[in-house]
């Protein structure tokens, strides 16, 4: 059961745990959270059901980066060998939308945004558009028009293999006039059963001779929830997610809120202020606070601080928060939510200390605007648990001095490795990100101080954290590395004495270390799976743990130079009721695995419980949408004899072991 490797040298290593000696106060479930922000494909593309890429017929000009959608369209047909790279864009038609037969194409005017024009030159001449569909779990695709037409006509919907085979099809028509809303479900047949994997081809057939106006085409499987991917519902279920920050990131700094609130078909469809990626704002306010009711977790909303107004987020809060007498709680009664949210945790904007930054002050600035903010959503709800932006110790000293006790939270964002290089040795960039885990508690502390010295309550929300070095062939989001460096920052954060209050971990689905969508299949990084380990247990007070171990070192090259890390990191927690022990055990160690012995005390000597692990074949193990559980835990049972249990713990490995004294 044990992911031994007999031809490598193993270790020996100890440790005493004494159940009933507590060690600080207990720990907050906000500590195994999640960030999600509107970035990369993490919401559209990504947790979000819609399978069409542009769904609502935007111009390539509409892109902040034209230049980045055309390569784009270029590698996609290439890929699927679909077209002549020098066709695409196709000539007056929406980007990554294609041709079927003989048509004149132009971009009008539609009611969000552009319309897509159409006429045929001959029959069955119409529109294509390549998609992902999650065929292993599901045969029906919801098909949503909306359009106009010179006459009444018919529309063939198809959905195709790249080989030309039907796996579907259903018609409608669209009539003169106005603008029609038209849907049909597309049930691929029976026998029609292909890999999640396959490319699809979403095909619009129209009569000869026509002219329509499209503004809208949208595809989602028929089991979405209020329009979320059911996966990725359930595998945020399944971690059982306590937390989750949005919307931004970045992205916050240039949003604002009202434009993603209120029925689709009157919110703008923009450029998003941060990344080159369009903004449809059909996901906003709402639809992320339905995610979180889904799911059961408590939202962490992040608000603009850079171009925004302190007015326009205490409305934000009064639109969350507020009774339907209020002005923002009857408009939000009219979207369709009676009940206040009740959100209590917000944060009041994201990095302005950087240049990167819509709206980006120096400290004395930010705690200016700080304050502002502050004051005017503390008056629509004062029981708001708000965090400011934190920085380094500088930062910090002077956003304390100037905002003093109006300071109760300060954020604390950990992405570090983007300036290693790509060329660098895999393993002592590994052994860096160890070492900088296994100081991580003084880095806390260093952070903390001016909060301490003005006798304020110290407390530090963690609201992203990854390993960021964005080279593929070093430790990174995807791989097994990302999993025992967030095993270390959660542990760090267990031993701080409740200083940390929570940990929002990059991010979601997509974008840096979570879940994965490619191809129609969702799948975990290996963190998802340590995500699990920490946030599926009943220990919540930290209890005493001595380890006796070896050690090695790192350099500090990229990070922090550490003379001694311990091989082997532990906590451990027991339950409400003391019926359940929880141990952490990490074995930092590329080369050893660790023949481990454990002695408990102060817990019932002959208790039965599990012992679950992760690890990989290397520290650079990782998952795909080929082989999605390649990293995976697994599990078998344990039983402490006179208080004691031997273990091999694999190297680089995460471990949880999970005892009950129940009878």
């Amino acid at each position: 059961m044990n992911e031994q490797h007999s031809s490598e040298p193993s270790q020996s290593a100890s440790a005493t745990i004494i159940a009933d000696q507590h060690v600080g106060p207990q720990i907050s479930r906000g500590l195994f959270g999640k960030f999600t922000e509107h970035l990369g494909r993490n919401v559209y593309g990504g947790a979000w059901a819609e399978t069409i890429e542009n769904p609502w017929f935007a111009s390539i000009e509409t892109w902040p980066n034209p230049d980045h959608i055309r390569q784009q369209l270029i590698s996609l047909a290439d890929e699927h060998d679909m077209a002549d790279k020098d066709s695409v864009p196709h000539p007056g038609l929406a980007p990554f939308w294609m041709p079927k037969g003989d048509i004149r194409a132009t971009l009008d005017r539609g009611i969000r945004g552009p319309a897509q024009q159409i006429t045929t030159m001959a029959a069955g001449a119409g529109l294509r558009t390549l998609v992902y569909l999650p065929l292993h779990r599901q045969r029906g695709y919801r098909l949503t028009i909306r359009g106009r037409a010179s006459k009444t006509t018919r529309i063939v919907a198809r959905l195709l293999t790249l080989r030309g085979d039907e796996l579907s099809w259903g018609d409608t028509s669209l009539g003169t006039g106005g603008w029609h809303t038209v849907q049909r479900t597309l049930r691929r047949a029976p026998g029609r059963d292909l890999p999640t994997s396959t490319p699809v081809i979403l095909e619009l057939q129209l009569e000869h001779p026509v002219t329509v106006w499209l503004d809208r085409c949208s595809l989602i499987p028929a089991d979405d929830r209020y329009g979320w991917d059911p996966e990725v519902i359930t595998w945020m279920t399944d971690v059982q997610l306590p937390l989750l920050r949005f919307p931004g990131g970045n992205f916050v700094s240039g949003y604002h809120w009202r434009d993603g609130v209120g029925p689709v078909d009157q919110r703008p469809i923009l450029p998003n202020p941060a990344w080159p990626i369009i903004e449809w704002n059909d996901v906003g306010t709402d639809e992320w606070l339905q995610l979180c009711n889904l799911v059961e977790c408590e939202p962490l909303i992040c608000v603009n601080a850079g171009s925004g107004t302190p007015q326009e987020a205490a409305d934000w809060v009064a639109y969350c928060n507020s009774g339907i007498e209020t002005p923002m709680g009857a408009l939000r009664s009219a979207n369709g939510r009676v009940q206040p949210y009740n959100v209590k945790r917000w944060e009041i904007g994201n990095e302005l200390y950087g240049d990167w930054q819509i709206g980006h002050v120096t400290a004395d600035s930010y705690a200016q605007r700080y304050m502002a903010f502050r004051a005017a959503m503390l008056a629509v709800d004062p029981d708001l648990q708000i965090i400011a932006n934190g920085h380094d110790a500088e930062w910090n000293q002077a956003l304390v001095d100037r905002a003093g006790s109006a300071i109760s939270s300060i954020s604390v964002h950990t992405l570090e490795g983007n300036h290693i290089p790509a060329e660098a040795d895999p393993e002592a960039v590994y052994r860096e990100f160890i070492g900088y885990a296994s100081v991580y508690g003084d880095h806390l502390e260093s952070l903390a101080e001016p909060m301490r010295q003005a006798g304020i309550e110290a407390k530090l929300a963690i609201t992203e954290l990854s390993v960021f070095t964005l080279k593929s062939g070093l430790p990174n989001v995807d791989n097994l590395s990302e999993a025992l460096y967030y095993s270390g920052i959660v542990n760090a954060s267990i031993r701080s004495g409740g200083l940390v209050e929570l940990i929002t971990h990059s991010a979601l689905i997509n974008h840096s270390a979570g879940l994965v969508k490619q191809r129609g299949i969702v799948y975990p990084h290996p963190v998802w799976r340590a995500l699990r380990l920490y946030s599926t247990h009943e220990g919540i007070q930290p209890v005493q743990v001595t380890v006796q171990c070896s050690s090695f070192s790192c350099t500090g090259e990229w990070l922090t130079k550490v003379k001694q890390i311990d091989t082997i990191d532990a906590v451990a927690l027991i339950s409400q009721d003391a019926k359940t022990l929880v141990v952490f055990l990490t074995n930092r160690s590329l080369e050893s695995d660790v023949d481990f012995e454990l002695a408990i005390d102060g817990f019932d000597a002959g208790a039965d419980g599990s012992l679950s692990f992760l690890t990989g074949e290397t520290f650079m193990a990782s998952n795909s949408w080929q082989n999605p559980d390649f990293v995976r835990i697994k599990a078998h049972m344990v039983s402490l004899e006179n208080g004691h249990l031997n273990h091999v713990l694999p190297r680089h490995s995460l471990t949880r072991l999970v005892l009950s004294n129940e009878e």
